[in-house]
């Protein structure tokens, strides 16, 4: 050992103070602090860092998810709400008369529906029906015979049906008829004039074949308040006819022949009666007002409700002999009239 060496005791003292300073300063860094690296063993091998996915947004999925199979389950398993159609016109006219004898409804719409002449059999001697609205298929004479069973029927309305003067006879047992509507019928005078032993009838919408003017006929039957009349070539002649009716409140005509002198003498003479020619109102007519159900012309009686098929009720012996007002045993019921076309 030299003479500079230090002692062997000061060395270990100084070997013991340079442990005790690292063993400090690694007691100073932190402890919870990863090495810059962390996570790069994932990385390594092309993953990323598994994110946390908050709590809540995993309830809302699965609530979601829960509704969603729920609400397509429902409707799933519901039942149809809409019956079925019924196959033919047949099927749907049985099964509006179990609501007639049930006293339910008085009356056979067939809208939705093509019906013939076979299908009217099932109302035959139905004494029930007041009201018969036939809109789909074509009803011919072969088919009227069953109609003309029904004794009680107040309303009759067959829009594609092509009736003749035949066809007409089998409705003269209706007594109780009031409204008639045969657009596409295709009758003469004689038929027309047929008409003369339906004494209630008061409201009559008619085809005509553009030839003949079947009007000077319809003139005669004086019961009549409204008059609609189809590709009927009206003349000035018989249009002056018919103002002359005792009871006429409306008039509408498609295709007439009348002419600009014959207008001057109806509204000069008549301006009380409504007037319609081709689906409009004529320009002249003081009564012009709108019609809210659209144009298809034709007259109705106010209280019938034709939607639930229920007409305006026929009145008794005793109640039509306290209405007679004239010689002729007519009743006068125009306040129940309504020149406002609505289908009927």
């Amino acid at each position: 050992m030299s003479a500079t060496d230090p002692p062997v005791s000061a060395k270990k003292t100084n070997e013991l103070k340079d442990l005790e300073q690292s063993n400090q300063n690694q007691s100073a860094e932190p402890t919870n602090s990863a090495p810059s690296n962390a996570g790069s063993d994932l990385e390594d091998f092309g993953f990323s860092k598994p994110k946390r996915v908050p709590y809540l947004l995993v309830l809302s999925l699965t609530v979601l998810t829960v509704m969603t199979v729920n609400g397509l389950y429902l409707i799933i398993s519901r039942p149809s709400e809409t019956p079925p159609r019924p196959a033919n016109a047949t099927e749907r006219i049985k099964e509006q008369l179990e609501l007639v004898h049930a006293g339910k409804a008085d009356g056979i719409n067939i809208a939705d529906v093509v019906a013939i002449d076979e299908d009217l059999e099932a109302l035959r001697d139905q004494t029930g029906i007041r009201t018969l609205i036939v809109d789909e298929g074509i009803i011919t004479d072969a088919g009227m015979s069953a109609i003309g069973s029904l004794t009680n029927l107040v309303h009759l309305r067959l829009r594609q049906s092509p009736i003749s003067d035949e066809g007409l006879k089998q409705l003269l047992t209706l007594q109780n008829l009031r409204v008639l509507n045969l657009p596409q019928a295709d009758i003469s005078a004689a038929g027309i004039e047929s008409l003369a032993a339906l004494m209630r009838l008061r409201q009559l919408r008619v085809g005509g074949n553009g030839r003949n003017d079947i009007s000077r006929m319809v003139s005669r039957l004086g019961n009549l308040r409204a008059i609609h009349l189809i590709n009927v070539p009206v003349t000035d002649e018989s249009l002056k006819l018919m103002c002359e009716m005792p009871h006429l409140e409306s008039l509408y005509l498609d295709n007439p022949s009348i002419t600009e002198l014959g207008w001057d003498w109806m509204f000069a003479t008549h301006p009380e009666i409504h007037i319609h020619v081709n689906q409009s109102h004529h320009d002249r007519d003081p009564n012009w007002h709108s019609h809210a159900n659209g144009m298809e012309l034709e007259p109705t009686i106010t209280d019938g409700d034709e939607a639930t098929l229920h007409p305006r009720p026929v009145p008794t012996d005793a109640e039509t002999a306290n209405e007679e007002g004239d010689e002729n045993g007519i009743e006068d019921d125009t306040e129940n009239i309504s020149d406002d076309p609505a289908n009927e």
